[in-house]
């Protein structure tokens, strides 16, 4: 009897370790889950760029973040583009060099546009106060008093127009002296999404 006793609580004490090992194969925890809901960021052209009437041999510039004019005409106007986006959030600005094409389509009748950009999130201002490369970023204002959720900030355009196919900073060539004369066009994309 003492053996069956001393079986049974070997028994019981072996079904507790088991039991016991069950119990502790699992764990849980908890985690938060959050989401900032941002309003849609848009974005609106205000103003084109326009160099107004240029020489050839010139290398006509308007800076984007002083409206410094050099070589253009006297109507002559940075571009300008409202962004609305959630205050606080971050702001990525894409943008690229324009191909400007004679109106007569000529395919050798082209110049290139290198452009710039500064942003100001003051709408009295006349050009930007902060230069941002392409990809580049900035923080939205509130641009409106009172804190509104929507930010408003103001994008300036300006840029060098030179010969087509020009290189960079002090290797870019004057508007060649046997280039078409007449009008030339191209288009700005600029895009902006949040980062």
């Amino acid at each position: 009897m003492k053996n069956l006793i001393k079986l049974l609580f070997a028994g019981i004490v072996l079904a507790g370790l088991g039991t016991s090992a069950v119990a502790q194969s699992s764990a849980n925890t908890t985690a938060s889950v959050t989401a900032t809901l941002l309003t849609n960021v848009g974005i609106t052209k205000d103003v084109d760029v326009t160099f107004a009437q240029v020489a050839s041999g010139t290398i006509p510039t308007m800076d984007a973040a002083s409206a410094t004019k050099t070589n253009t005409g006297g109507t002559a106007a940075l571009g300008k583009f409202t962004v609305t986006a959630t205050v606080g959030s971050i702001i990525k600005l894409t943008f690229a060099a324009v191909t400007l094409t004679h109106s007569g389509g000529v395919p050798s009748g082209q110049l290139t546009f290198n452009t710039t950009v500064a942003q100001t999130p003051t709408t009295a201002d006349a050009f930007g106060v902060s230069p941002i490369l392409t990809g580049g970023t900035y923080t939205v204002s509130d641009g409106i008093a009172g804190g509104t959720v929507a930010g408003t900030d103001y994008i300036f355009v300006g840029g060098t127009l030179n010969a087509f196919g020009g290189g960079a900073g002090a290797n870019l060539p004057a508007l060649g002296a046997g280039q078409l004369t007449g009008v030339y066009t191209g288009t700005l994309t600029m895009t902006a999404t949040y980062n």
